[in-house]
């Protein structure tokens, strides 16, 4: 999944490359579609069709041993769920200060745009917040109303939760820095078309800049890593500052089909699995390890058989175990446990090791 994330990505970024004497508009919509395939992305594995098939039955008995096998910790999990919990939090947090300064704000003069002594940067979200002090200046205004005409607050919000969810993988942090860059030129570009002098409205975005601060959630903030270039856009006379029309949108939109149509197909290629038929030798356990009561069972005298199914690599290890037959919770974990330790002598075709597809029947008794 990382393996295909990252060309999404790449394309993504060659793409960005190629039409960087487009308008920023469909460099935006570039972005935009790849971070939501990005999302969509591990939908494709729900389509991976899985292997399997009957094969033979082994027996054990377990000794009755008074232990509880400690409960495992998946570390890799647990380090991106938390650093997923952490962003997510951070987003809903986000959304409810924009809907408390929203709820906070007075209204002025002109329809939709709102005044807030507690805003620090003009933002959209659904309706324009503009700070104490600025609500007279029809450049920003102008700017805001194309971020909602764009509809620029739902992608924005796109950005962060892809964010939230790749948060380990650097290209996903890079697309929604260019996201929102795009987002505000295309806005910058809706603003000159309006008629706004190119100096003036640049003149306008450094004083803004050294007055206000930053914000990752508003779209329309003017910050200062990216102001450079955006004055470099605004003030540049090849610029295509051209809405984006209809045809242009579909093709963007059927190239990221046919992109991510392929890749999320792409499955990664797994061995052969046999079934038990004439011409395999059966594979044979040469070391097994019994798997322990735990003492809720001993106490409770739960008997019984546990059935895996298991695959029996070509290397005589066993992996894919799954239960088929459930007896109790923790004999299951102690079973699966127990067999994954086991070694096989590997199932063999034609004098060659293969894999095979095997049931394994463990049977509790009590002594």
């Amino acid at each position: 999944m990382i393996l295909k994330l990252t060309v999404l990505l790449g394309v993504a970024c060659l793409a960005d490359l190629a039409l960087r004497r487009a308008p920023a508009a469909l460099r935006h919509l570039v972005w935009t579609l790849a971070l939501a395939c990005a999302i969509l992305l591990p939908a494709g594995a729900l389509y991976v069709p899985r292997v399997a098939g009957p094969a033979f039955v082994i027996h054990t008995t377990a000794v009755s041993v008074p232990m509880t096998i400690p409960a495992r910790f998946n570390w890799v999990l647990g380090v991106y769920a938390f650093g997923a919990a952490i962003l997510l939090a951070r987003f809903v947090l986000d959304v409810l200060a924009a809907n408390r300064i929203v709820r906070e704000a007075r209204p002025t003069s002109l329809p939709g745009v709102l005044v807030s002594h507690r805003a620090v940067v003009p933002f959209a979200w659904g309706q324009i917040v503009i700070p104490a002090g600025l609500e007279d200046s029809a450049a920003v205004i102008a700017h805001e109303s194309a971020h909602i005409e764009r509809g620029d607050v739902w992608t924005g919000l796109l950005a962060q939760f892809a964010c939230a969810v790749y948060w380990f993988h650097p290209l996903v942090w890079w697309a929604s820095a260019r996201l929102r860059l795009e987002a505000d030129r295309a806005c910058d570009d809706a603003v000159l078309r309006r008629g706004f002098a190119g100096t003036g409205y640049a003149d306008h975005l450094v004083r803004i800049a050294r007055t206000l601060q930053s914000s990752t959630l508003a779209p329309g903030a003017v910050q200062r890593s990216q102001l450079e270039i955006r004055l470099r856009h605004i003030l540049s006379e090849r610029v295509d500052r051209r809405r984006l029309g209809a045809w242009a949108t579909g093709v963007t939109f059927l190239a990221s089909i046919a992109i991510v149509l392929p890749l999320a197909a792409v499955t990664q290629a797994e061995p052969t699995i046999y079934k038990l038929t004439t011409g395999i030798t059966p594979p044979k356990v040469v070391y097994k390890v019994d798997p322990r009561y735990t003492l809720r069972a001993r106490k409770g005298k739960i008997q019984g058989p546990v059935i895996l199914s298991i695959v029996v690599g070509s290397d005589g290890r066993a992996r894919d175990i799954r239960v088929k037959k459930s007896l109790d919770e923790g004999l299951d974990e102690s079973a699966m446990a127990a067999v994954k330790q086991w070694k096989f002598q590997p199932a063999a075709r034609a004098g060659q090791a293969v894999n095979v597809r095997a049931t394994v029947e463990v049977v509790y008794r009590l002594k």
